[in-house]
């Protein structure tokens, strides 16, 4: 019985291999959409800084270990090639609360933008409108955060003339 079955599986075996098919059928171009060209584009630009490089700068800013010089750059960075990402629009969040504007005066052109902007891009990230290209759901937590931050934000004073710690008098 032994010798049938492992006859009859060498037969069908050697069936399938001489009897396949030996062409490919080839279809024709896929028209890629044009937003899938682009996040191709992003991601195989090779001024593209990695995300935790972004990230760890970004912690380093807040922690004051390297000075605020890059601050611009990095968030144009973060917009541009990560669109989808909360974490470091939260880090710079918390170097907006405790900086004066006029002392990222210094580092972007206009503090009051630089916070608006950071504010609609958190607001977006929390509404969903931009999708994370991994398909992860952003948790209640998260959400929760990003809300805290952009209340923050918005009771930011970003004049000049403002100072972070009381004046006695």
């Amino acid at each position: 019985m032994k010798q049938y079955f492992l006859f009859g599986f060498i037969g069908a075996f050697t069936f399938l291999s001489v009897f396949s098919v030996k062409e490919t059928i080839k279809v024709g171009p896929t028209k890629v959409p044009e937003e899938l060209q682009e996040l191709r584009r992003k991601n195989q630009d090779p001024r593209r800084p990695p995300w935790p490089i972004l990230h760890q700068k970004v912690v380093f800013m807040r922690e004051g270990k390297v000075p605020h010089d890059d601050i611009g750059l990095l968030w144009e960075q973060t917009k541009y090639y990560y669109p989808h990402d909360w974490l470091i629009p939260m880090e710079l969040s918390q170097i907006i609360k405790f900086t004066t504007g006029s002392y990222l005066q210094a580092y972007v052109p206009d503090p009051e933008q630089f916070r608006q902007e950071i504010i609609d891009h958190l607001e977006k990230v929390h509404r969903s409108e931009v999708p994370d290209p991994s398909g992860i759901k952003m948790n209640r937590d998260v959400q929760e955060l990003i809300m805290m931050a952009v209340h923050d934000l918005k009771s930011v004073d970003m004049s000049v003339g403002m100072t972070l710690v009381p004046t006695h008098t």
